[in-house]
């Protein structure tokens, strides 16, 4: 029993010095609590009988505490900036049955200086859209909004002065001075907080410089009534609109080369204005060159208005800078433009203007060192580097309808295609020489004559190029005239084939359908295949015309569904010839009136500003049709291509 005894007197112990310990780590705990700031219900330690029920307690309480400390920290961070709002929680910081009125006061203190900063940085960011370089008030907005925001409002008046006067820095005429100082004293102005003093000079030199350029035209316009007066000047030009400089060069190059009304003109006068004329062309079929392979040359066509001389020396230097692309594409497509995807885009456009490579070629290392110095905003960004089509070479001399040269690279696939169809007429007049035998010279002779006009070149060009191989097949099934009776619908095929060809804008062949009718078909059939494969156009035109070609009546029995075919198609090229106007309406071109050559105009317009949504497709049309005799197929090629014209309206508008 004394052993017993013994036992559970120790074990007595053991749990009294516990109770004792946890006594004292609890009244530790408290102590704590009190020493940094937290107000408890008793400012007494806890004794043995309330223990076990502060331990029961103490998680909760721990809790509790460590959200109030936290809004606590928040608080004194708030008031040391900002001690007038101290009143506000003083009283119940510490306490933590208040904890959660504590909170909301400082929420609340915290959401007013967060208004203040954003107040502070939407002020800032006004000035900043406005040219004026804020940087380093951006800066003190965020470290220090409330005193920040009082100080930018002072200087509010001074920022509306500095940009007003940037306003009418920008609006004097320095294109015969130069704009060195005009920049300078813009930069000034953006990027320094200026005094009373540095704006009184501004605006004195301001001044000075508008009187002077005032005076300047009043000047030039004295002289240019003058010339005027003496019928060397052209009453028509509008000169409000030049600047100093394109007005002097005006009145230099009428001085020069004008002619007076009423005198005859001088040998120099002729020479000096063939001159003229001469480089004009020349100019406009240089730019229409570039323009035919995709550069933008609005602004140098632009520039050609305003003074050609100078415009066609800029053009001529461009002659050695073109072939220079290629390698500027491989070094831009190079740089990290995932770094500043706005530049990268802006750089995008400017690859499409010939007169700025030399420029993006000394500006790389500028843009290296721009791009390295920034973080990367689009990891999946990636630079297209835009070049221009290719020259397509033609072994057959390109001239205009008026009978001039013209400078337009042109496919040579018509020139092609137009031996290769005589070809084929003159085997069936071989054929037909048998059955003929009165006319047989007259055929043979007319063959003789017409076989020096196909060369080998143009035979091997016609075993390499599967388009013409398609045509080929598609036109010596249409020469295939049958000796079957008409059937009655030739007749309205006609009619629907001569309103298709008019709404294709070709009317000379459907004039010559109405006045000759059957015998124009091989005429028209070849025309039409002259328009087939042009890139880059709306594929649907290619297969409208393919179609078309394959729908040319044939003296038979199925002439009554080639004609309502023929007319489908006919429907769908008036209502795609709106949709036409429209788009390049919306390109800043107007449309000719000309369905093909309006596809034409669109392709290359939709290659260099694409619409929103899925892209047009813009090759030519590859997709093997039906034989001609199979009516039921062409009818599904038919509903098919009117159904992707004749789209279902959104939103009761049709697209």
């Amino acid at each position: 029993m004394s052993a017993d005894i013994q036992n559970l007197s120790e074990q007595i112990i053991t749990i009294a010095d516990n109770l004792h310990q946890r006594l004292q780590l609890l009244n530790d705990q408290l102590k704590n609590w009190r020493n940094i700031g937290i107000i408890l219900p008793s400012e007494e330690d806890a004794n043995p009988e309330e223990l076990l029920e502060w331990e029961s307690n103490l998680p909760e309480i721990n809790s509790m505490i460590n959200i109030h400390l936290n809004a606590m920290q928040s608080w004194q961070e708030l008031i040391s900036r900002w001690p007038e709002r101290k009143h506000e929680g003083e009283a119940l910081a510490g306490r933590i049955e208040q904890t959660q009125d504590f909170i909301d006061i400082v929420e609340s203190l915290q959401h007013d200086w967060r208004q203040i900063e954003l107040d502070g940085l939407e002020l800032v960011a006004k000035y900043e859209d406005m040219g004026l370089v804020m940087d380093d008030w951006r800066h003190r907005v965020v470290d220090e909004p409330r005193d920040s925001l009082q100080l930018l409002k002072a200087e509010a008046p001074k920022f509306d002065v500095r940009l007003q006067l940037i306003d009418n820095l920008n609006s004097l005429d320095s294109s015969y001075d130069g704009s060195a100082e005009v920049d300078k004293r813009i930069a000034i102005l953006r990027e320094i907080d200026t005094d009373a003093e540095l704006l009184t000079n501004m605006e004195q030199f301001i001044d000075k410089q508008a009187r002077r350029g005032a005076r300047h035209l009043r000047m030039l316009e004295s002289d240019w009534i003058d010339l005027l007066g003496q019928g060397k000047a052209d009453e028509k030009i509008s000169t409000s609109t030049l600047n100093i400089r394109a007005f002097e060069e005006l009145i230099a190059s009428t001085r020069r080369f004008g002619k007076s009304a009423s005198a005859s003109p001088t040998a120099g006068d002729i020479i000096a204005g063939e001159t003229m004329k001469r480089l004009a062309t020349k100019t406009d079929q240089e730019l229409a060159e570039l323009e035919y392979r995709g550069w933008n040359v609005t602004h140098l066509r632009a520039e050609v208005k305003i003074n050609l001389v100078s415009a066609a020396r800029k053009i001529s230097n461009m002659r050695v800078q073109i072939p220079q692309h290629p390698s500027l594409c491989r070094r831009l497509k190079a740089l990290p433009w995932q770094s500043d995807v706005a530049l990268a885009l802006d750089t995008e456009l400017e690859l499409r203007k010939p007169d700025t490579i030399e420029n993006l070629h000394n500006t790389i290392p500028q843009f290296l060192r721009h791009l390295a110095s920034r973080p990367v905003e689009d990891s999946d960004f990636t630079f297209t580097s835009w070049s221009p089509s290719p020259i397509r070479h033609t072994l057959v001399p390109m001239v205009s309808k008026d009978g001039k040269e013209v400078l337009l690279p042109r496919d040579g696939l018509p020139d092609v295609h137009e031996a290769i169809l005589e070809a084929m007429e003159e085997e069936t007049i071989a054929q037909q020489e048998v059955a003929t035998p009165v006319i047989k010279d007259k055929i043979v002779e007319k063959t003789t004559v017409e076989e020096k006009h196909i060369t080998p070149v143009v035979k091997e060009k016609i075993i390499e190029t599967p388009v013409i191989e398609e045509r080929v097949m598609v036109e010596k099934h249409s020469n295939e005239i049958p000796n079957a009776e008409n059937g009655g619908g030739v007749g309205n095929a006609l009619v629907a084939l001569s309103a298709l060809l008019t709404n294709l804008g070709l009317k000379e062949d459907a004039e010559l359908v109405q006045k000759e009718g059957f015998e124009s078909l091989n005429s028209v059939r070849r025309n039409l295949a002259s328009h087939v494969g042009i890139e880059p156009r709306d594929m649907r035109v290619d297969r409208i015309l393919r179609l078309a070609i394959r729908l040319i009546p044939r003296q038979e029995k199925g002439d009554d569904a080639r004609a309502e075919l023929l007319s489908q198609l006919s429907s769908a090229v008036a209502e795609m010839s709106k949709w036409s106007r429209l788009r390049l309406e919306a390109r800043h071109s107007g449309a000719s009136g000309h369905f093909l050559n309006d596809a034409i105009a669109l392709g290359i317009a939709l290659k260099r500003i694409p619409g929103p949504g899925i892209s047009l497709p813009l090759m030519a049309d590859q997709l093997e049709l039906p034989h001609p005799a199979e009516l039921v197929e062409l009818k599904n090629g038919v509903n098919h291509v009117v159904n992707s014209i004749r789209l279902p309206p959104v939103g009761g508008v049709r697209i």
